[in-house]
């Protein structure tokens, strides 16, 4: 809807100005009126969506981040960076803390995206679906009347 995109848009000159973005839209000058004191339901659901959008985004990135984090450190003593003798590269070692920040991370995203595979809860074995359960049901009172009833749902 153009008039959020004038409305929420740091870039526009009616940002947060809910009359111009409103006008700037065509909307007649009742409506933007109506608009400005009185914020229906619609416009705080979508300015609320919008800000819930841009935060998942922010989320989603620094989860990118983390997961891309390097968990090695130089090995610092009381003259400096520790060398290998014959390299004279940097000897490194895992930083634990950073190592459980991004294993913690790499859980949390596996059992949120991943879940078919990831899930923490047990599979079910066997499902079955509404209608042949409602249909299994319907057989079963019939079966119990005849003095046939069988539990193997």
């Amino acid at each position: 809807m153009l008039f959020l995109e004038y409305y929420l848009d740091p870039k526009s000159k009616t940002f947060a100005n809910c009359y111009q973005s409103a006008i700037k839209a065509k909307f007649n000058d009742k409506y933007a009126r109506t608009l400005t004191a009185q914020m229906p339901t619609w416009l705080s659901e979508n300015i609320n969506k919008r800000k819930d959008d841009k935060r998942l985004e922010k989320a989603e990135n620094n989860l990118d981040e983390i997961l891309e984090m390097d968990v090695e450190e130089n090995v610092i003593s009381m003259v400096g960076v520790v060398r290998d003798p014959e390299t004279h590269k940097p000897i490194k070692k895992k930083n634990v803390g950073l190592l459980k920040i991004k294993a913690d991370v790499s859980k949390f995203v596996a059992e949120t995206l991943g879940n078919d595979r990831y899930n923490k809860k047990s599979e079910i074995a066997h499902t079955i679906s509404v209608e042949d359960a409602m249909k299994k049901n319907i057989e079963n009172r019939r079966n119990i009347i005849e003095g046939e009833y069988e539990s193997n749902i």
